[in-house]
């Protein structure tokens, strides 16, 4: 997947640098023709704040966005370290902000989107989840969540769940963490727990030891295959590559396995969500991961069937 248009979002938090950083790397490597650094003035609560600054102002909004202009080029300036050559432009949109990062990569065909994930409490996170979480189902683009503090990619874990798409996935998995420098690769496939709801509706087999026992072996087996042709077609030194199968719950597997294994950085598969109901109503592996996961997550976008 060629990356030629970024979308680096911006919100001063903690993790903002570091999403300045990666997205002047990410434009280096790949070469990308434009790197918009986007600032989202969250209408609901930022811009009353800053409005207040400028009362009297004959146009307080111009103003606003003006301030922040000024303060998102100061920031980037102080995390250029040495890309001065890549060619970058900051925008200013007032609005809600997952809504405005949508619609603009949308607006420009952006090929990839990188955010901070915010550190939020237990019930933040219930009631009001992240914009990363919320970005991630309806971007039309891949999503990169940076975590602070993850400056390095030394560990890569590769996400797979069995589908058609897994092949793609493991090829820009470890395609990414070639460029990205990484030293090992695990990929991790989740046997999907059939729960007791899943188990009552289809009724038809047994569900036991012997069921996923048989669904590991034929996962093992198709693991093997995927990596032998995926390192048949690379030439040159690619990184330490491990594979492994478990059971359970997807989301919760890839959560688990990243924090073990001390994962640099997550990569999993994701067709997006066609609505808002269908987003409300399923959600998504992916935005799962976004939200808990101890690593920073990209979420690589599966083509989408018209």
């Amino acid at each position: 997947m060629k990356i030629n248009k970024i979308v680096a979002c911006v919100d001063g938090s903690e993790a903002s640098p570091l999403v300045i950083r990666q997205a002047l790397d990410w434009a280096e490597r790949e070469g990308a023709e434009s790197l918009e650094i986007l600032h989202v003035v969250d209408a609901k609560v930022e811009l009353p704040l800053l409005e207040a600054e400028f009362e009297g102002a004959a146009d307080p909004r111009g103003e606003v966005e003006a301030k922040v202009q000024t303060k998102v080029e100061e920031m980037v300036r102080a995390n250029l370290e040495g890309n001065e050559t890549v060619p970058w432009t900051i925008r200013v949109i007032i609005g809600r902000p997952y809504e405005v990062i949508v619609r603009r990569a949308r607006e420009i065909k952006a090929d990839l989107i990188l955010l901070g994930h915010r550190r939020l409490s237990g019930w933040e996170r219930l009631l009001l989840g992240s914009v990363s979480s919320k970005v991630v189902p309806y971007a039309s683009c891949s999503v990169l969540v940076v975590r602070a503090g993850q400056e390095k990619i030394g560990k890569v874990l590769v996400a797979l769940d069995g589908t058609e798409e897994s092949r793609s996935v493991a090829a820009f998995g470890l395609d990414q963490a070639r460029l990205l420098g990484a030293e090992e690769v695990l990929f991790l496939h989740v046997v999907e727990e059939v729960t007791e709801a899943t188990y009552t509706y289809w009724g038809s087999f047994t569900v036991g030891p012997e069921y996923y026992a048989r669904a590991r072996k034929a996962a093992e087996e198709s693991m093997d295959r995927l990596m032998a042709d995926l390192c048949r077609e690379r030439e040159g030194e690619l990184p330490l590559c491990r594979c492994r199968v478990d059971v359970g719950r997807s989301h919760a597997m890839i959560i688990d396995k990243a924090e073990k294994e001390k994962a640099d950085l997550v990569i999993v598969g994701d067709r997006g969500v066609s609505s808002a109901l269908e987003g409300f109503l399923l959600g998504s592996v992916s935005a799962k991961v976004v939200r808990y996961s101890p690593s920073s997550v990209l979420v690589y976008r599966l083509a989408i069937d018209k």
